[in-house]
């Protein structure tokens, strides 16, 4: 092999090891932030509260900021591939991990809908969403839609969505959380459903598809988000079309990706097979409730298996099996609201639904409060589902909305027609668990794997192995145990690990930390931990190899902290920061 030929084999191994390692890495549903903005004389306790689902109980990080900033019926926000929180937006404003406008992030949908509600929630749900660029680990699209007043006073819709935008977010050195490049950039112009728009990973496993539709028609648009930008790449007439009362539902990808849903009150649900290859829709089928007739809205969700679909109609959420040839005969009713009003007043009846990174589904109410409803096991047949109504109680009031979030995890299509660009479904390991509220040591453990996994092999620190997919295990002493799931595929397999402590109740909530940045990754020099304004007392790190050997560790005494990595061969590490004997934060590391 001559020189030339040992640069060229050098560079490969460093885009394989870069490529794996973006792929090992995608958590950017890790997080949802919600929250009222304020008028100061009000006594309702207001701000934002940033929700973790790394384990249970779901945690909340309180603070007052960001008050300006109304996140109402319509909210969007991601975390960066590692689960660092990263942005969030009202759809008037584009704003950073600390509540602060990014530069030039203000006056995003400019125009009288923005000048009107600037202090209240944006009017209409699903307006937007962000995805990150197929071509820039360091750079994210918001796209949304801009929302305006119609001129005709008799008008049987006043407010209309009537643009489809773009804007632009990039990180760099200058602006290390974020600065927006590009704003406001017109997609589409006309009449659209104000209540759907959605997104799907593109059969290659790279690219988005963005789905919008017109107005009062069953025309769809399917705009094409690739390295080269985004662009409108065809249109299809599929399906019933929709009514002036297009404000009253909501849309959806399954997890899978191969159906997509939507809803209104009077069209009610349809349900759309889609190919990811080439943005097709096909086989289109419709589900009528009588019981929607006469009520306000109609939300969805869909299970992470993408097997059952969830309604909620006010009092009542109700449960279809996608896999029946007649859903609709598969229709279960799963809940009926208890009629709980808040300060007697304020209905805690259903409204949205969402699935979090936990693969559960939670459920706000219709009008401003502190509950959260919540499905624990969204893939069970019937009541077993378990909805609990009021299963969290928030440390400050928020009003309808939650986190519109595409799967961002759905890998290549592999063996289609577009499965070209050579990527691998390589597997990404995430689990949970719930503790039984009767023995402290009996712990149900929940696989959260995606991308085409065929084998589980967990180790539960204690000796104790298992292959089953969702097992329980009973640890026989208390204390802290390392648990690791290893999950495979045909491609490859990956490890997801992290510190339990059983048999005693936790002495505080888990700590979500904002502002610990970890760089670069891939790892090139040495690698950087910084904790910015953040305390470092009684602060450690620990690294392990892919084999989950423990490689280094330290104290993190510095607010910037440098670790000597040049005598580590390069591969897959694992990363834990460790504060107050807590796992704060994990890490999957490439070195180059």
């Amino acid at each position: 092999m001559n020189k030339t030929d040992i640069i060229k084999f050098i560079y490969s191994m460093i885009i394989v090891l870069i490529v794996n390692c973006i792929a090992y890495s995608q958590y950017y549903n890790r997080n949802w932030m919600i929250g009222y903005g304020s008028k100061e004389s009000n006594p309702i306790k207001f701000g934002k509260m940033l929700l973790n689902f790394d384990q249970p109980p779901v945690s909340v990080l309180y603070t007052p900021k960001g008050k300006q900033f109304e996140l109402g019926f319509s909210v969007a926000c991601i975390s960066d591939k590692t689960g660092g929180f990263l942005f969030y937006s009202d759809n008037k404003f584009l704003v950073d991990s600390n509540h602060e406008i990014l530069p030039n992030g203000d006056s995003i949908n400019p125009g009288k809908i923005r000048d009107i509600y600037i202090n209240d929630g944006y009017p209409t749900s699903t307006a937007s969403f962000f995805l990150p660029a197929p071509n820039n680990s360091n750079a994210y699209y918001f796209i949304h839609r801009a929302l305006e007043l119609s001129t005709n006073s008799n008008a049987p819709k006043p407010i209309f969505s009537n643009k489809l935008y773009y804007s632009k977010i990039e990180i760099n050195k200058d602006y290390p959380y974020g600065i927006v490049t590009e704003k406001n950039k017109l997609l589409l112009e006309g009449n659209f459903v104000m209540s759907h728009l959605a997104a799907c990973k593109h059969g290659n496993g790279r690219d988005w598809w963005i789905i919008l539709e017109e107005s009062e028609s069953n025309k769809h648009f399917l705009l094409l988000l690739n390295p080269n930008g985004i662009f409108l790449h065809h249109e299809q007439n599929i399906g019933n079309p929709s009514t002036y009362r297009d404000w009253t539902g909501d849309c959806l990808f399954t997890h899978d990706g191969t159906k997509y849903i939507k809803s209104t009150v009077d069209a009610q649900i349809q349900i759309f097979d889609f190919d990811r290859c080439t943005g097709r829709f096909f086989n289109p089928k419709q589900i009528i409730i009588p019981a929607v007739m006469g009520e306000s809205t109609l939300m969805i969700c869909a299970s992470s298996n993408s097997k059952l679909l969830y309604a909620s109609i006010a009092k009542y959420i109700f449960q279809f099996d996608l896999s029946q040839q007649n859903i609709v005969f598969s229709l279960d009713t799963v809940a009926i609201w208890d009629g709980f009003q808040h300060n007697n007043t304020f209905s805690t009846a259903f409204y949205q639904m969402k699935l979090a990174a936990n693969h559960k589904i939670y459920i706000t109410c219709k009008s401003g409060s502190p509950y959260m409803h919540v499905i624990d096991y969204p893939n069970i047949r019937g009541k077993e589902c378990n909805v609990k109504q009021r299963a969290i109680q928030l440390p400050a009031y928020y009003a309808f909305g939650i986190p519109t979030m595409p799967n961002y995890n759905l890998g290549p299509l592999d063996g289609s027609n577009c499965d070209n660009l050579g990527l691998n479904s390589l597997p990404l390991a995430y689990w949970s668990y719930d503790k039984d509220s009767n023995d402290s040591k009996l712990i149900k453990f929940r696989d959260l794997s995606s991308i085409n996994v065929l084998k589980w092999n967990w180790d539960f620190g204690d000796g104790s192995i298992s292959d089953l997919q969702n097992p329980s295990h009973n640890f026989t002493y208390s204390g802290n145990y390392n648990v690791c799931l290893n999950v495979s595929n045909n491609d490859e397999q990956n490890v997801y690990c992290r510190s339990l402590e059983i048999g005693s109740s936790d002495s505080s909530a888990y700590l979500i930390n904002l502002k610990i940045n970890v760089y670069p990754n891939p790892i090139y020099g040495n690698l950087l931990i910084d904790f910015a304004d953040n305390t470092t007392d009684n602060s450690y790190y620990e690294l392990f190899n892919q084999h989950e050997n423990k490689v280094k560790s330290g104290t993190l005494s510095k607010r910037i902290n440098s670790i000597e990595v040049e005598d580590l061969t390069p591969g897959i590490y694992y990363l834990s920061i460790i504060i107050d004997n807590r796992a704060v934060r994990t890490l999957k590391l490439c070195k180059i």
